[in-house]
C-alpha cells in the first residue's frame, strides 16, 4: 500500500509545485509590468508638467522683454534715442544673461530679421529672416522653436520668439 501511494503523492506534489511557481512567477511578472507601467505613467506625467511650466515661463519672459524699453528702443529710429542707450543696453543684456542660468542667447531682430542687438556680437547684422519662428514673431505672434537636448551638457535647449510692437507696428522681434 505504501508503495502504491507514494508515487501518486510525489507526483502530485511535483504537479502543485509547479502550479504554484508558475502561478507565483505569472503573478510576479504582472505586478512588476503594472507597476512599471504605473511609474512610467507618473513619470511622463512629472515630464509633462514640468515642460508646461518651462514653455509657459518662457512665453511669459520673451513676451515681457518684448515691451522692455531696452528693445524697443534699439527698434527706433538712431535719432529718437537716448544718448546713453548703447551702454545701458549692453548692460541690460549681460545682466540678463547673467542673472539666469537658462538663457543661453537674446537677440533682437529688425523688421527684415536682421539682427540688431545681441548678447552675443557676433550675431549682430546676421540676418535670421530665414527662421520659421521669426516670420511667426515678425508675423504678430509668439512662436515656439525647436526643442533638444544638448548632446555635452545635457541641458533642455528651446527657442522661443515674439513680435515687438511699437504704437501698434511691428518693429521686431525678440528671440
Amino acid at each position: 500500500l505504501l508503495f502504491t501511494i507514494i508515487p501518486q503523492f510525489l507526483l502530485g506534489s511535483r504537479n502543485v509545485t509547479w502550479f504554484l511557481y508558475y502561478y507565483t512567477r505569472s503573478s510576479c511578472r504582472k505586478a512588476v509590468e503594472e507597476a512599471t507601467l504605473l511609474i512610467s505613467r507618473a513619470q511622463t506625467m512629472n515630464v509633462y508638467n514640468a515642460m508646461s511650466r518651462l514653455f509657459g515661463s518662457m512665453a511669459t519672459s520673451v513676451e515681457r522683454m518684448t515691451t522692455d524699453p531696452h528693445v524697443t528702443e534699439l527698434l527706433l529710429p538712431p535719432n529718437q534715442r537716448r544718448t546713453n542707450f548703447a551702454e545701458d543696453t549692453d548692460n541690460w543684456f549681460e545682466i540678463l544673461i547673467q542673472g539666469n542660468q537658462y538663457y543661453r542667447g537674446i537677440l533682437i531682430v529688425d523688421r527684415n530679421g536682421i539682427c540688431v542687438a545681441s548678447n552675443s556680437q557676433m550675431q549682430v547684422g546676421v540676418s535670421y529672416a530665414d527662421r520659421d519662428i521669426v516670420g511667426i514673431a515678425l508675423d504678430g505672434e509668439y512662436a515656439l522653436g525647436g526643442v533638444s537636448v544638448g548632446s555635452i551638457t545635457k541641458n533642455l535647449s528651446a527657442t522661443a520668439a515674439a513680435p515687438v510692437f511699437i504704437n501698434g507696428d511691428i518693429v521686431g522681434a525678440v528671440i
